[in-house]
């Protein structure tokens, strides 16, 4: 696979980028100072899949790839091994950027991790910007860029070298949003790289296991309400979902009253739920109240459970019951937002089903009785 990205500056000298052909070869070809060997690079990506020669070709890229940028295959060897090399060489395709165009913007949707092959790219922000990116700034603040008739950005790093790599910042970070935090502009000569899915950076080349995207996407692949939803689908709710931080003994997840934002996977922990009933008796004196409260417990949840979506899928604006922690050790819960929870209760039949069985199933045991 191949393509050009389809931003391009209004005053770029190059003509309107567009969506490349399956054969990138003559466009790289074009390329003043092109190393050949990314040519034959990007002929070997065409070929993948193709039967009988697939293994082959995959070890015939990692050695091209190696001969351009040895720090990627060094990198990524470190960081998961064999399986993470072939995971990556299986995914990744080549982008083209024109020069001083966009190869992504700040706060654009993460499309994946870039890997330099040519050319030169600046990262800008917009944004306020870190202590540490402050820093970084002060060293270029005679750089020039231009994109158009608007300013891109502070100038916060430049990246020159086959090899380098960026846009992982918005794949790791416990405040990941799933947005780009800021942008790069292909700068005096058009830029060649390779994109991984957010799904292989995440599954292979993080390093250690603290990634918050890691942790996401491996609690929604153990999950068994996804395990037969598509790796892409799996990979677009683990980009949405969020771990909150976790709640000790006693304190509530949910009250009465609260709007319903979206249901709570548990990680580990447990919590009571329960509802305030308004019980009628019968006086038996003047100081006698005709009503009293009386709380019901409905259930008693732990890890693998989930609370809020018998709300979602009846539209309930507000919660009835209340939540609270019983457990001695704190609890942790997954957080999956109102719209994702109505897209995996609401969405296509076969899979809504699947997840209301699997819910039932999983909850079923767990409830009491009440009289």
């Amino acid at each position: 696979r191949a393509m050009v990205t389809p931003r391009a500056a209004a005053a770029a000298d190059e003509p309107p980028p567009r969506r490349a052909s399956t054969n990138p070869v003559p466009i790289l070809k074009a390329i003043p100072g092109l190393d050949e060997r990314i040519v034959r690079l990007a002929v070997l990506l065409g070929r993948r899949g193709t039967k009988g020669v697939e293994a082959s070709t995959v070890d015939e890229i990692l050695a091209t790839l190696d001969a351009v940028a040895p720090s990627v295959v060094d990198e990524i060897d470190g960081a998961r091994g064999d399986d993470a090399l072939d995971a990556w060489v299986r995914d990744v395709e080549l982008v083209i950027t024109p020069r001083d165009a966009m190869v992504f913007e700040e706060h654009d949707a993460t499309d994946g991790y870039y890997v330099l092959l040519h050319g030169a790219v600046a990262v800008l922000k917009k944004s306020v910007l870190t202590e540490h990116e402050a820093e970084q700034a002060a060293q270029f603040e005679q750089v020039q860029v231009s994109h158009g008739a608007h300013s891109p950005g502070v100038v916060v790093a430049m990246l020159s070298t086959p090899g380098a790599s960026f846009g992982d910042a918005s794949l790791c970070g416990e405040t990941l949003d799933g947005h780009r935090s800021a942008s790069v502009l292909a700068r005096d000569t058009t830029v060649v790289t390779l994109r991984s899915s957010p799904r292989v950076f995440c599954r292979y080349m993080t390093r250690g296991g603290d990634s918050t995207v890691r942790r996401r996407l491996d609690w929604v692949e153990a999950s068994l309400l996804f395990a037969t939803w598509p790796p892409e689908e799996q990979m677009a709710l683990a980009e949405r979902v969020r771990l909150l931080p976790a709640l000790a003994q006693g304190r509530f997840l949910v009250q009465p009253g609260e709007p319903v934002t979206g249901c709570f996977f548990i990680l580990s922990g447990e919590i009571r739920v329960s509802i305030s009933m308004l019980e009628r008796k019968t006086p038996q004196n003047l100081f006698d109240r005709a009503e009293q409260r009386r709380h019901v417990d409905l259930a008693f949840l732990g890890a693998g459970d989930v609370i809020g979506t018998s709300e979602i899928s009846r539209e309930k604006k507000t919660w009835s019951k209340a939540a609270r922690v019983t457990s001695d050790y704190p609890l942790r819960v997954c957080f999956v937002p109102l719209e994702a929870t109505r897209e995996m209760l609401l969405g296509p039949s076969s899979r809504s089903r699947k997840v209301l069985e699997a819910l039932i199933q999983h909850a079923a045991p767990r409830l009491c009785t009440t009289t």
